[in-house]
């Protein structure tokens, strides 16, 4: 696999972490009572980051 691929591939895959993140933010702010999303949010947050490093 060449560098541009294994690029793509992550900033691909970091846009898809974001996005499902920030609906994780929004389910859980509407739902107090799960606190899991908030977990779920702040690692996702943390796997987009290092995808993007």
């Amino acid at each position: 696999m060449d560098l541009v691929r294994l690029e793509n591939w992550l900033d691909n895959g970091a846009f898809a972490v974001l996005f499902v993140t920030m609906l994780l933010y929004w389910v859980g702010t509407a739902f107090k009572d799960i606190p899991y999303l908030w977990i779920l949010g702040t690692d996702g947050m943390a796997i987009a980051n290092l995808s993007i490093a």
